[in-house]
């Protein structure tokens, strides 16, 4: 696994979750739950790829990692960003350069700024919002209708 952002994180021994997810319970519900959206994260973000322009999917890209982040600084190089998506550095510089001329990112060394989420939300395509939703979704009980398969 890549970290590219500073971030707090917990870690368990393969073993004790093993034998906790095998209990069931809320671990077992939370820890399907994410995969679930994991999945539902790669899957529309390789339709985003398809489907639109560099400038909105890297929206939806600052906004997921806004998710995750605390405050509006996300540090990570340009270079990074265009690893993250699968294009070429100066993309992404191109991107950005638009972005901040509309007022929706600060570039500086090292990290971007997003003084304005809202403005940015509004300008990203479709995407995040699909993306947000299925982590935001509430857990549902193993079995009933509306659980994912």
């Amino acid at each position: 696994m890549i970290v590219h952002t500073p971030l707090r994180s917990w870690s368990l021994a393969a073993d004790a979750a093993r034998a906790e997810y095998v209990r069931g319970g809320a671990f077992q519900r939370n820890l399907n739950r994410f995969g679930h959206a994991l999945f539902e994260q790669m899957a529309q973000t390789a339709v985003c790829s398809r489907q639109h322009r560099l400038d909105d999917r890297l929206c939806r890209w600052l906004l997921l990692a806004l998710d995750r982040l605390e405050g509006p600084d996300i540090p990570m190089t340009q270079a990074a960003i265009a690893q993250v998506l699968g294009i070429r550095r100066p993309s992404v510089s191109e991107c950005a350069e638009r972005l901040e001329r509309e007022g929706l990112v600060e570039r500086g060394r090292g990290r971007l700024r997003v003084p304005d989420r809202a403005a940015l939300e509004a300008r990203a395509c479709a995407c995040y919002g699909a993306i947000r939703a299925q982590y935001q979704a509430p857990a549902r009980a193993p079995g009933s209708p509306d659980a994912p398969a």
